[in-house]
């Protein structure tokens, strides 16, 4: 084979080789678009909750989700807008319609996931002490029920003169107990103070009770129960007009005119339970592998609803504020 010949061999050789290197190029290029445009698959999320006032921790929720970039969910939202016997039944309509995971927010909502026999992958938010619910899934915990003493404590420095404390509290969920526990707790604590822990079934009890607020209740603190929470504004209305102070759990409640909140924030709630849905559908983590997740609580003053009131908030409370509302 002369030189010439050779030469022809090797350069031809070169220009197939180029050519299928480019064309394999090509295909897993093209393969590489497909997989990108090709459409997430979708999931639905089962949400049980008791009442409109878990509807912030939904909405956290979805926010939290969207801002980890996904997208591809559908919210199938069961709420018992205060019909607590409504609840067992709308968590069975919920397995039935086979979501790809079920969230409880709240302890109420906690307690009836825990006896559902379901495969469906389960989550909880808003619920305190979790493993005395019996819940071995991951969730969202809440602290604000702990923080009942903390909140007398901070009352009593913004509100020296009134030495009557009424906790509106209910025994039918773990919450509400672990409430009247810590204000107990206070009251052993200062003997000086008279602490009247009021406990509630339902929620037209709560209802009554609000119309009947006045000045002999001194401080008025709503425990963070599914029995109390739909009846916030009840309560503030009525003792706005008593001119009662109400001191929250939830920041919302302090942005909506109690004097102020310590604890958490239901949206923010709701964020946290995104993380824990995002690990089990995107990152495909396992169930047991994903850690329980907690929000901090902080402290929220309402000056404008202080001010109405006549009450002049401490320089060094102000300074601890996570937030002022003017």
């Amino acid at each position: 084979m002369n030189p010439q010949t050779t030469h022809s061999i090797r350069v031809w050789g070169t220009l197939a080789l180029l050519l299928a290197g480019l064309f394999v190029f090509g295909l897993l290029a093209t393969l590489k678009l497909q997989r990108k445009a090709a459409p997430k698959t979708p999931f639905t999320i089962g949400v049980l909750i008791s009442s409109d006032s878990r509807l912030p921790v939904v909405e956290g929720l979805k926010d939290g989700l969207f801002s980890l970039g996904v997208d591809n969910f559908a919210i199938n939202l069961k709420n018992a807008e205060g019909d607590f016997a409504r609840i067992e039944s709308l968590l069975d309509d919920l397995i039935r319609e086979r979501p790809d995971y079920i969230i409880a927010i709240g302890g109420l909502e906690l307690d009836l996931l825990v006896r559902a026999k379901t495969d469906i992958p389960k989550f909880f938010a808003l619920a305190t002490q979790p493993g005395r619910h019996g819940a071995v899934f991951p969730g969202v915990e809440s602290t604000a029920p702990n923080g009942t003493y903390e909140r007398m404590e901070i009352a009593k420095k913004i509100l020296p003169e009134i030495k009557k404390f009424t906790l509106l509290t209910s025994t039918t969920t773990l919450g509400g107990i672990i409430s009247g526990e810590k204000a107990r707790e206070f009251a052993a604590k200062n003997r000086d103070y008279s602490i009247a822990v009021l406990e509630f079934s339902n929620v037209g009890e709560v209802k009554r009770f609000a119309s009947t607020i006045n000045k002999s209740h001194g401080v008025i603190f709503p425990a963070p129960a599914a029995v109390i929470e739909p009846q916030f504004f009840e309560i503030l209305k009525f003792a706005e007009a008593a001119g009662v102070p109400v001191v929250a759990a939830i920041r919302e409640m302090a942005e909506a005119g109690a004097v102020f909140s310590y604890g958490e924030e239901f949206s923010e709630i709701g964020r946290e339970a995104a993380f824990l849905i995002y690990e089990a559908a995107v990152k495909k983590t396992p169930l047991l592998s994903i850690k329980n997740r907690t929000t901090k609580p902080s402290l929220v003053i309402n000056k404008k609803a202080a001010g109405s009131l006549g009450i002049d908030i401490p320089a060094d409370i102000l300074k601890q504020a996570a937030k002022i509302v003017e």
